[in-house]
């Protein structure tokens, strides 16, 4: 009637005998007797051998003892870890790639794709069908193992030794058929089975019902893995070993297991003393749990806990909710040695009832507690104490841990809190790998900040979302502390800001938010607070592992000023009635002192030259990296939207840790290990534990001065001292670095043309730091990828040139002003003012030199600032030398004020792109004045001081001698309205034009105001977002030759394409500067001189550009003559005219005299005809 079978009558009828004889006779006899009556059984043509004897051992084991090791005989890797865990040998791995017929498998390489093909060829056409009832592991499980048994013929029948001697197969396992919750799974066996037979397979419900309670009968051990926290359950996979098949379950197990990272197999301890012949058993579950719920998890094993642990209800006074053991130890402070041994007794008998004598997991916490024990002071804790705490650790890690533990096998007497830190952060979280070698120079990730802040002294000239440089920038109406260069930055920015913005103001925070780092803590924490994922969503690291904020491990805060600071945030935020948790603040304060955060830094200056940070952000790439004082990775800051490379310095093994520094290198080893306090870290890489920097005078390193050459008499001694320097930076940054890099480039600059060097020296330094170039700077930085041979000292003094933020059309004011520090020509005193340079007939000179004339007496208080200095000076013999030089002059003036003006050099000036940039700031090259044959010029300096009694050094004088002839001089030039002509009446050094670059291809011209100082920098051409601002700096009516010759004088060489292509080859530059270009009595026709004409605009263009000052002038000179021409065509000379128009308007002031009138009435007439036209 029921439809059942002999067998199944038989197999029930076992049973019940079973069970019969269970309640009248010990448990092993009735075994031994259910199993000598009926061994075997046939159903369906396949033999069943039950088999439920206990594991035991003949021999006594100790706590520790390994009892047995083992692989799985299949396995299944956890969904979440997809893609970043090979399906067969479980490594992580960012190379994996897919099976390509079922899309749901990821192997490392072909050899593991291969080994698992025995079991994944079986089950790879049903994932191409996407069936529902695969999407639970348990269920994936079951289905590779029932079609593992069902298509690999010896899979069930195999014999495996087990560790007591005995022998079984799958087959022989029993199991609990009865106690499995039939009718729960009926359906579910139905819808598996029409799964089976869309695929032909055999489909026994019987079958499948066996398989099922099979799974659900014995223990699935977790496979975790080497870089998931060990403790909790950290597991990425579940697998079938044979040699637990058989060990029963207790909630006080008397073995654990341990998993070995390295060769992936499960090693099985012994926790307490074994007797022989004892029953060997595990937990099941994690013993971290009531009984009520330990209780419900085994009932789906259909298992009934007997251990006295769980009849006794041996925990009942345990709080498994509120219990002490969840934050290892009160985060109160105890006042006496008493309270600390009865609260640590009470919390070690807490751990004894829940894990017994020993516990991978009970260590953990002991480690955990050890810990807190060493911070506390003396007079709380005994020191006995502590002996006997760090005795149990020491213990338990030798019982629990595996053999390359670093604390296993110490004297609990030497064991220190540097140590326990390391330790338990290796338990806790392991440094990200790759499964890939790498060289130095690859790219292991890139990636972006999660939240970032702009520093303070940085505000109004930095963007606060995307930290680009603008002189656009907006603020925030509502807390004004914010600027964002568009309404785009700062809608991103608003998720972030809205938190902060209200209380940015208050009086009572100002304490702390005038603190970058505290500012940091307090937008991170808002931002957790008020945004539900922040601190919980998960980032995919580069190695494929997932981490969010919240899983990070924390060190504790021991800082007492930071305590008291808490303190103090958590009163005030009460009184601003906004909730706050201490322990959350605490927490999130801990993080920003246990992770790295990543200086930000701006890349618009010099390639050379060392960029402070603008601001700091948190990269979710970096959260997990382990520091090293001699670190195999840097990272390099992209540039564009704050996306930070992280790249190989070093040749890196598969497997082997990524590191970077969290310090800066260029410190000592005692300064070093004080900076990483912060962090709780104690480095133990061979450079701080070997102590190889020991000989190293970091106060006085040969890295400071970078070769001072002038104390070198020998080629020798030079190479000696070079070769000592590269050695030291090798010590201190290892193969590359983006700091060596930079110190590289200074070396070199100063030996580059250095007559001590031999050439074969110069040629070694150049290709090392080509290499390092390419390994530690981007790829579109100007000396990338070139090669060493064509290296010039020009290109290493590159600098960036100022930049702005919006697009710029022809004629466009860039920026306006006035000198910083001029000087009168000598052939014009008397004739012009020396202060505001307007001629004047009524000028007086100063009573003191009578060397410098004013107009009144407003100019000369407001020129007294600089002339008081050199005033005293004038009137002797030897200074007269100066008065006729220019360039002499020029320098005197600038040189007394730097040494008379305290602030003069140092002094901040905000250019037209919103950068600051003093005098000191600028970069020259003193090693191009002996080259360029200028040392005459320096030794008459020195002469001149030396004489007048001026304290000075020989390299303070080359210095600003440099800086005469190197940055922008712009000429001031007046208009005589009596002879019609423009003179050259002095220069000025402007701040706004001291970083422009030259181009002989400028996109933009100084548009010089004939009647006073101000000049204004104008656009003569388009010019794009970004793009950089040049000028000439010489005269573009020169050949290239004469070009070049004149730019030796500021140390550039060209590389527009102009110069670089030689653009201008044909062009007659002879022609050019006469007064007489249309000789109009050559040509007979109109024809003729079009063509005439045309070259000759073709050349202009060609010269000066779309527009240029001098061009408008030249322009001007051909109407002038053409206008009345008869041979002319009308509508060449229209054209020619409205050209010149449009070119006045770009070029020229409103009131620029230059232009006669006539000729600007007449244009203007020819542009009203054109437009009535139009």
């Amino acid at each position: 009637t029921l439809g059942l079978t002999f067998d199944t009558l038989i197999h029930r009828s076992v049973h019940k005998l079973r069970d019969t004889l269970r309640t009248t006779l010990s448990y092993h006899k009735s075994i031994a007797l259910v199993t000598s009556c009926v061994t075997r059984y046939h159903t369906n043509g396949y033999n069943h051998q039950i088999c439920e004897m206990p594991t035991k051992l003949s021999k006594p084991l100790s706590p520790g003892d390994v009892i047995t090791q083992d692989i799985p005989i299949i396995h299944i890797l956890f969904d979440k870890c997809k893609d970043k865990y090979c399906d067969n040998c479980f490594k992580r791995s960012d190379q994996l790639k897919r099976c390509a017929k079922c899309l749901r498998m990821y192997y490392c390489g072909k050899e593991c794709q291969k080994n698992d093909w025995k079991y994944h060829k079986n089950e790879c056409p049903l994932y191409r069908m996407d069936e529902a009832f695969l999407m639970t592991e348990r269920n994936r499980f079951w289905f590779r193992l029932y079609l593992s048994v069902q298509l690999i013929p010896t899979f069930a029948t195999k014999k495996y030794r087990l560790f007591d001697g005995s022998e079984v197969s799958l087959r022989d396992i029993k199991v609990r058929h009865r106690e499995v919750n039939v009718d729960g799974l009926f359906d579910y066996i139905g819808f598996v089975s029409q799964g089976l037979r869309r695929l032909h397979l055999r489909n026994d419900r019987q079958e499948v019902r066996h398989w099922f309670a099979f799974v659900y009968t014995i223990p699935l051990i977790a496979i975790k893995s080497c870089d998931v926290p060990h403790v909790g359950d950290g597991a990425i996979g579940r697998g079938l070993y044979m040699q637990y098949t058989l060990l029963g379950h207790s909630c006080q197990p008397n073995s654990a297991f341990v998993f070995n990272d390295q060769t992936k197999s499960m090693e099985l301890r012994a926790m307490r003393p074994i007797g022989a012949g004892e029953e060997i058993t595990i937990s099941y579950i994690q013993i971290y749990k009531t009984r009520a719920r330990r209780q419900r998890e085994l009932q789906w094993l259909t298992i009934v806990c007997e251990c006295d642990k769980c009849v006794h209800h041996l925990d009942r006074r345990v709080d498994y909710r509120a219990s002490k053991v969840k934050s290892f130890w009160p985060s109160r402070e105890f006042s006496s040695a008493e309270e600390v041994m009865h609260c640590l007794r009470e919390l070690m008998d807490e751990l004894d009832v829940i894990f017994g004598d020993y516990h991978p997991q009970k260590t953990c916490l002991i480690l955990g507690i050890v810990k807190k024990l060493l911070h506390c002071p003396e007079r709380v804790v005994p020191e006995t104490l502590f002996d006997e705490m760090k005795a149990n650790l020491m213990k338990a890690i030798d019982v629990t841990f595996l053999a390359d533990c670093p604390l296993r096998g110490q004297s609990p007497k030497t064991l220190t809190v540097d140590e326990l830190t390391a330790i338990e952060k290796r338990l806790i979280e392991m440094s990200p790998k790759l499964s890939k070698p790498l060289s130095p120079g690859d790219v292991i990730t890139e990636d972006m900040p999660i939240i970032h802040i702009l520093y303070d002294k940085n505000k109004d000239k930095y963007c606060d979302n995307c930290l680009k440089r603008s002189d656009q920038l907006k603020r925030c109406s509502k807390c004004l502390r914010m600027y964002y260069c568009s309404k785009e930055c700062q809608k991103n920015d608003w998720k972030y800001h809205k938190n902060e913005c209200p209380l940015l103001n208050h009086e009572s925070l100002q304490y702390f938010l005038s603190d970058d780092w505290m500012r940091f803590w307090f937008r991170l924490y808002l931002s957790v607070q008020n945004i539900p994922t922040f601190a919980t969503e998960k980032h995919r690291l580069f190695d494929g592992s997932d981490v969010s904020l919240r899983d990070i491990k924390v060190n504790a805060i021991n800082d007492d000023k930071k305590c008291r600071l808490l303190d103090m945030i958590c009163d005030d935020l009460s009184e601003l009635n906004i909730g706050c948790d201490r322990q959350e603040l605490e927490h999130w304060m801990a993080l920003l002192s246990t992770i790295p955060l990543i200086a930000i830094k701006s890349g618009d200056l010099y390639i050379r030259q060392e960029v402070d940070p603008i601001g700091a952000g948190l990269y979710a790439q970096y959260l997990l990296l382990g520091h090293s004082c001699q670190p195999n990775s840097a990272y390099l800051l992209v540039g564009k939207d704050l996306s930070i490379q992280l790249r190989a310095m070093r040749p890196i093994a598969v497997g082997e840790e990524i590191t970077i520094s969290f310090v800066n290198l260029c410190k000592s080893r005692d300064d070093r290990q004080k900076a990483l306090k912060v962090f709780s870290i104690d480095c133990e890489c061979d450079k701080c534990v070997h102590h190889l920097d020991r000989d190293l005078d970091y106060m006085n390193s040969k890295l400071i001065e970078f070769l001072p050459l002038d104390d070198f008499t020998s080629g020798t001694q030079l190479m000696h001292y070079l070769r000592q320097a590269l050695s030291e930076l090798h010590v201190i940054y290892g193969e590359y670095h983006p700091q060596k890099t930079f110190y590289m480039i200074s070396i070199l600059m100063k030996v580059i043309n250095c007559s001590l060097i031999p050439d074969t020296l110069c040629d070694e330094l150049k290709a090392d730091l080509m290499k390092a170039i390419d390994v530690t700077y981007l790829a579109d930085c100007p000396l990338s990828g070139q090669s060493w041979q064509t290296l010039t000292l020009d290109q290493l003094e590159r600098k960036m040139s100022p930049k702005l933020s919006k697009p710029l059309s022809p004629g466009d004011v860039i920026s306006e002003d006035l000198p910083l520090i001029h000087v009168l020509d000598v052939e014009f005193k008397g004739k012009y003012c020396d202060n505001c340079f307007k001629r004047s007939d009524q000028l007086k000179r100063c009573t003191k030199c009578l060397h410098m004339y004013y107009c009144d007496k407003e100019c000369q208080k407001n020129d007294w600032k600089y002339h008081k200095n050199e005033c005293p000076f004038y009137g002797q013999e030897v200074i007269q030398v100066l008065i006729e030089d220019y360039w002499m002059r020029f320098w005197f003036r600038l040189y007394i004020s730097v040494k008379k003006i305290p602030t003069f050099a140092t002094k901040k000036h905000r250019l037209f792109d919103g950068s600051e940039v003093s005098l000191r700031d600028i970069k020259v090259n003193t090693n191009r004045m002996t080259k360029d044959g200028i040392n005459y010029y320096l030794s008459a300096m020195c002469l001149v001081l030396r004489q007048v009694g001026i304290d000075f050094t020989r390299e303070e004088v080359n210095h600003w001698l440099a800086v005469v002839f190197t940055v922008i001089k712009d000429d001031i030039k007046a208009y005589d309205p009596q002879t019609g002509t423009v003179a050259l009446i002095g220069r000025g050094l402007y701040v706004q034009h001291l970083l422009l670059k030259h181009s002989c291809r400028p996109n933009s011209s100084a548009i010089i105001n004939l009647n006073g100082l101000s000049i204004q920098l104008r656009a003569m051409t388009a010019i794009a977002a970004d793009e950089e601002i040049t000028v000439s700096l010489v005269d573009l009516d020169l050949n290239r030759d004469d070009r070049h010759s004149a730019l030796k004088q500021c140390s550039i060489v060209c590389e527009c394409d102009k110069c670089v292509h030689h653009l201008d080859r044909r062009v007659d530059y002879q022609r050019m500067r006469t007064t007489d270009l249309f000789p109009l009595r050559v040509f007979t026709s109109g024809q003729q001189l079009t063509d005439y004409l045309r070259e000759l605009l073709d050349e202009l263009d060609l010269v000066f550009g779309q527009y240029y000052p001098k061009k408008t002038i030249i322009l001007s000179t051909f109407v002038t003559q053409l206008y009345n021409c008869p041979v002319i065509p009308k509508c060449v000379l229209k054209e020619l005219m409205v050209s010149l128009s449009k070119a006045i308007a770009v070029t020229q002031l409103e009131d620029c005299p230059l232009i006669d009138q006539s000729l600007k009435s007449l244009l203007s007439d020819q542009l009203s005809e054109q437009r009535i036209d139009e």
